[in-house]
C-alpha cells in the first residue's frame, strides 16, 4: 500500500513539472511576436539598443533610459523597431520617464504600420517574493532569450525628485541589451519592465531590477490626452 501511494505520489509530482515545464514554454513561444529589438544605425552597422513589447496597436512599452536612447535628441541615427520575423517599424512619438532624476525608468514608443493584434497583457498588482517569473529579451546580439527565475522581494527606491516609487527584485541571469524586456508571470501577464541588473558573485547570482508595469499608464494617459 505504501509502495503504491510513494509511485502514485512521484507520478503526480513529475507530472506537475511537466505541466509547469509545458505552461513556461507556451507562454515563451506565444509571446515571440510581441517581444521586439530597439536599434539604430552606428558606424554604417545596425545596433540594438535594448528590448520592448507590444501592449496595443502600435504601442511598445520599454525602459525609460531604451527609449530615451532612441530619441532623436539622443540617438545615433535612423531609430526603429525591428519585430521576431524581421519587420521593421518607423517610429513616430517616443515618450520616457527618464532623467537625471530617474524617476521610474518607464518609456512608450509609439509606431506606424503595426499589422500585428496580438498584444501582451499587463497585470497591475505587485508579485508575492517566490513567484516564478520569466524574461525575455535581446540581450548583446542574441535576439529573443528567455531567462527563467523568481521574484526575490518588493522594496521602495527614493528618486532625487518625487515620492517612493515600487521596485521589484527578481533572480533571473540577463545581461546589456535586456533592458526593457517583459518580466511575466505563470499566466503570461507582464507584471513588470527589467530595468538594471547586477552580478552579485561570482557563482553567478543575479538581482535584477523590474519596474512595475503599473508606472506606464500616466504615460498611457499622456499620450491618449494628446491625441485629443
Amino acid at each position: 500500500m505504501l509502495k503504491n501511494l510513494c509511485i502514485i505520489t512521484s507520478l503526480l509530482v513529475v507530472t506537475s513539472c511537466i505541466s509547469t515545464h509545458n505552461r513556461w514554454t507556451r507562454i515563451i513561444d506565444n509571446s515571440e511576436i510581441n517581444v521586439v529589438a530597439t536599434a539604430v544605425t552606428k558606424d554604417g552597422e545596425e545596433f540594438f539598443t535594448g528590448t520592448g513589447f507590444i501592449i496595443g496597436k502600435n504601442l511598445i512599452a520599454t525602459a525609460g533610459h531604451v527609449a530615451q536612447s532612441l530619441d532623436t535628441k539622443y540617438s545615433k541615427s535612423n531609430p526603429r523597431i525591428k519585430l521576431s520575423n524581421k519587420e521593421i517599424l518607423k517610429i513616430k512619438h517616443i515618450y520616457h520617464d527618464c532623467s537625471d532624476t530617474r524617476k521610474t525608468d518607464i518609456g512608450l514608443i509609439v509606431t506606424e504600420g503595426m499589422k500585428t493584434k496580438q498584444y501582451l497583457k499587463l497585470r497591475r498588482e505587485l508579485p508575492k517574493p517566490g513567484e516564478d517569473v520569466v524574461t525575455i529579451g535581446n540581450p548583446g546580439d542574441f535576439i529573443y532569450i528567455a531567462s527563467r527565475g523568481s521574484v526575490m522581494k518588493n522594496t521602495k527606491d527614493k528618486p532625487k525628485v518625487g515620492k517612493l516609487i515600487d521596485i521589484i527584485r527578481i533572480a533571473n541571469r540577463i545581461s546589456y541589451g535586456a533592458s526593457g524586456s517583459p518580466v511575466m508571470d505563470v499566466n503570461g501577464k507582464v507584471i513588470g519592465v527589467v530595468v538594471r541588473f547586477l552580478k552579485i558573485d561570482e557563482m553567478g547570482f543575479y538581482s535584477t531590477s523590474v519596474m512595475p508595469i503599473k508606472y506606464i499608464d500616466p504615460i498611457l494617459k499622456y499620450h491618449k490626452d494628446l491625441q485629443k
